[in-house]
């Protein structure tokens, strides 16, 4: 059986039930009708992960890397058993393993939001500012600042554009240009998103004309854990999602166009 049909039927099990469960159970049915096929195996481990039940995933990560027979889908069937590992070892990826950063058209960055933003910094100068600002010229912290700089030279060294939004603890995933007001809210506060809202930005916000569901590698430029795991989670059709606590341009060598 072609994978090409195996694939299509993967997907129309994905878009035809809301329920993981209901998902997984799908994809079970197609390994009963074609067999241990690793990505239908990988499919499974995913939806297991993005329901928590990480020795699920693990299972099926493990599986799908011994029956894929391609050294690039092994890979990423390596890289999701890590991350899981990670999650329950409590040690997410972190930048210090990543050799290769991979920038293609389906690569989307994350970066955490900083409690230091504009409106503290007029305050302490009493200044007056706009009660409302853009996302980008929001935030004030160091992480934050340091990120722009990077990926400004990381968009030199490329010759092209990356796709980036703000995980925001009050307003989820922000564009750039997204506008917000003072707030002083992090995750598990009151005022702050769930889990389930973020999900749906993921589904129906876009940036660059495209939903953000549709990228499939999320580098996440975060120290905080917290904020990996909401990001990953968030992004229940990504292939990879990879926390950088340092991102330096020097680790860009692979770019290419999605086809």
């Amino acid at each position: 059986m072609g994978w090409n049909v195996i694939n299509k039927r993967i997907k129309e099990c994905e878009q035809q039930y809301k329920s993981p469960l209901d998902i997984i159970k799908c994809l079970n049915r197609l390994i009963d009708a074609y067999g241990r096929d690793g990505m239908i195996l990988y499919r499974i481990g995913v939806w297991y992960e993005n329901l928590g039940m990480y020795d699920k995933a693990m299972e099926y990560y493990r599986e799908a890397i011994m029956e894929f027979p391609l050294p690039r889908y092994k890979r990423m069937a390596e890289e999701s058993y890590r991350r899981v590992k990670r999650i329950v070892e409590g040690k997410p990826s972190v930048s210090k393993e990543i050799s290769t950063l991979i920038i293609d058209d389906d690569t989307l960055f994350v970066v955490n939001c900083t409690k230091t933003k504009t409106w503290n910094l007029a305050k302490s100068l009493g200044c007056n500012v706009l009660k409302q600002l853009p996302a980008m010229l929001a935030y004030q912290g160091k992480s934050f600042h340091e990120f722009l700089a990077l990926i400004r030279e990381v968009e030199k060294s490329i010759g092209k554009r990356v796709h980036w939004v703000i995980l925001s603890a009050k307003y989820g995933f922000l564009t750039s240009c997204d506008i917000i007001v003072d707030y002083d809210v992090t995750f598990g506060q009151k005022g702050s998103i769930s889990d389930d809202e973020l999900a749906e930005q993921v589904n129906y916000k876009e940036i660059g004309g495209r939903k953000l569901s549709t990228f499939k590698r999320i580098y996440v430029y975060t120290k905080n854990p917290q904020y990996y795991r909401k990001a990953c989670n968030a992004f229940k059709n990504a292939t990879e999602c990879i926390q950088l606590s340092t991102l330096h341009p020097s680790l860009i060598i692979s770019t290419k166009h999605s086809t």
